[in-house]
């Protein structure tokens, strides 16, 4: 059953809880585009134009504020206006790569265009240049890897992707993207279903058996005291209105004031509201206050006159926080240029020339992707200290974060015999996982990657133990794990053998990645029908990641590396809070803590969809 959910949204917030000072992060000295829009400012009025006066636009050289939305004048945050150069066009205030680029893209870009980057013809991920596989080759994971002959004896331990006639890559047969074993076809498993011991099997359903202490959701049982998904018995969850609490979980309408309110303010349909955000200022149950073009919602939740003094004509090399002043803009925490809002970067980010970007020193860990930094150990994006990432193909593998040749258990499903992978189903090469091929001795089979003799070991004389080389094994070793006269099977560099079965190690640390938020686009977050400018906080047990910012976007594409994290964190934690990046605060959007499952993991991603449904429609992880 999923648990802790915390939504921060119109319904939300209504009880004391959801409302609590502890949503609101403290005053940030970078000034961030707040509510306003441009046409609220005034040229030729007394206030230059800057962040303060022209949040989401940019100011040209005669000192107006335009919409900064054009390639001859671009830019946002007031800062000067820039012109983009050929092949780059204004997006979201910024100069970038015609069509598709790096943050809005999943797959990989082709003619401009961003597609799913799985194809042969156009291979790749993290919104990087499609590559066209050779023939000999097929596209796993975003790289063209090398096909060979796969069959049943070539890939006796895992499954065939790609390719026909026999030929195709041994992948493990695992994760939901290619699930099988045997060396057969590897399968791609439906949203209900998992891939288990190899095989793609329907989940259980949701129903008033399976959940009798909670609501169903999208097949899936939730606690039911939450506003966005709120019941009990079984029964499909509900969405509470605005003026509704989730009590005894059943919608209850109640009224917003100082008792049902004390945090945040009353908005005109009787919801109870964080009070922190521009269009809906105040606190104690108030009623909320809609703060003017020359006030920002400070930290006591009250409109107060903004800071107006800094903008391109004072501070041209440079950026203005949120006191008004003016700052070098070449540190993490305070970076920008041409008089605009300061930004502060991502955990992986540092501040070169005025931009957000990955660095050698930023990245020392992984590789740079554009400005992205990444783990480093996908064969899509390889590399180490800060590097640009490198493309593993053909035959190469990511192993240590170099593209390399060697055999082993992360780059074989068979056994290794003088570097070379094999089949593992062989007697004369026999093994699994990578470990070095066995020879079987005269009469005894490879099965399972386990040399065995089935006359001098079995059930019938190993009941309480597995069967290798014709012996009774105790069963309990990671390289002989199994029991009930069984043969011994090796487990996976991810496994460990526990209660005589191969299981996840829990201290298996594996790479998590956030790959793209959707929002609702109902919600105006910066303005009439402004998109907000979304960055994401990602905590597991005692490691925490910010994300970039990526402007004005109900749908941000980040495809970003967050952290290590073991089985056994994702299991306790796995919280996100997605942030709208606005001026002195930074107005959450979700708040949610869950959990992640072992055939979540081993599937290699989780989408939740049930995560603050007022405002959020999914937020995606991938795990490797």
């Amino acid at each position: 059953m999923r648990h802790g959910i915390m939504l921060l949204s119109v319904s939300a917030l209504l009880t004391a809880t959801a409302c609590s000072d502890d949503s609101v992060p403290p005053i940030k000295q970078d000034a961030r585009r707040d509510a306003r829009r441009v046409d609220q400012y005034v040229p030729g009025g007394d206030l230059p134009c800057g962040p303060a006066t022209c949040p989401n636009g940019c100011c040209d050289a005669s000192g107006q504020c335009v919409a900064g939305s054009t390639d001859a004048l671009c830019g946002t945050g007031g800062g000067s206006c820039q012109a983009c150069q050929s092949g780059s066009s204004c997006k979201a205030g910024s100069c970038v790569k015609t069509g598709c680029d790096s943050s809005n893209c999943v797959g990989c870009c082709q003619n401009g265009q961003c597609v799913s980057g799985v194809s042969d013809g156009a291979c790749g991920i993290g919104g990087i240049a499609c590559a066209t596989c050779q023939a000999t080759q097929t596209c796993v994971n975003g790289a063209c890897a090398a096909k060979q002959v796969c069959d049943a004896t070539t890939c006796a331990n895992g499954c065939c992707f790609g390719g026909s006639g026999g030929q195709g890559v041994c992948m493990p047969g695992t994760s939901g993207a290619a699930c099988g074993k045997g060396g057969a076809a590897c399968l791609e498993c439906t949203a209900v279903q998992k891939c288990e011991n190899q095989e793609c099997k329907t989940q259980a359903g949701c129903d008033a058996t399976s959940c009798a202490n909670g609501c169903c959701y999208n097949g899936q049982c939730m606690p039911g005291t939450n506003p966005g998904l709120c019941g009990k018995g079984g029964a499909q969850c509900a969405q509470c209105k605005p003026n509704e609490q989730c009590q005894s979980q059943a919608c209850t309408s109640v009224q917003c004031n100082a008792t049902t309110c004390p945090n945040g303010c009353c908005d005109a349909s009787g919801a109870c509201q964080p009070g922190s955000g521009q269009s809906a200022c105040g606190s104690g149950g108030a009623a909320c206050v809609q703060c003017t073009a020359q006030q920002v919602c400070s930290a006591a939740k009250k409109c107060e006159a903004a800071p107006t003094t800094c903008g391109p004509t004072n501070c041209a090399t440079g950026c203005c926080d949120g006191t008004g002043k003016c700052q070098p803009g070449n540190v993490a925490t305070a970076c920008g240029t041409g008089g605009g809002a300061c930004k502060s970067c991502g955990t992986s980010q540092a501040c070169a020339s005025g931009k957000c970007t990955c660095t050698t020193a930023s990245c020392a860990q992984g590789c740079c992707q554009g400005d992205q930094c990444q783990s480093g150990n996908l064969d899509a994006a390889c590399g180490s200290g800060g590097a640009a990432c490198q493309v593993c193909s053909g035959t190469a593998k990511c192993v240590s974060k170099q593209c390399s040749t060697t055999c082993g258990p992360t780059t074989c499903v068979g056994c290794c015999l003088s570097g070379v992978c094999k089949g593992g189903s062989d007697p004369a090469a026999c093994g699994k996982n990578g470990a070095t091929c066995a020879v079987c001795k005269s009469g005894e089979s490879c099965v399972n990657g386990t040399c065995n003799s089935s006359t001098t070991c079995s059930s019938s004389n190993c009941p309480s133990g597995c069967c290798a080389n014709g012996i009774c094994q105790p069963g309990t070793s990671d390289s002989q794990c199994g029991k009930g006269g069984a043969v011994c099977g090796a487990c996976k560099f991810y496994e460990n053998c526990t209660a005589q079965a191969c299981a996840l190690d829990k201290d298996f640390l594996w790479w998590v990645y956030l790959d793209e938020v959707k929002l609702v686009t109902t919600k105006s977050w910066d303005g009439a029908n402004d998109p907000p400018d979304v960055y994401v906080v990602v905590t597991t047990g005692s490691k925490t990641h910010t994300t970039k910012t990526i402007d004005n976007s109900y749908a941000p594409v980040f495809n970003e590396y967050l952290f290590d994290a073991s089985a056994n964190e994702l299991y306790q934690e796995l919280k996100f809070k997605i942030y709208d990046n606005d001026w002195l605060f930074d107005e959450v959007i979700c708040d949610h803590t869950d959990f992640v499952t072992n055939s979540e993991i081993l599937n290699g991603s989780i989408t939740y969809t049930w995560a603050c449904t007022q405002y959020v429609v999914s937020v995606k992880f991938s795990f490797y």
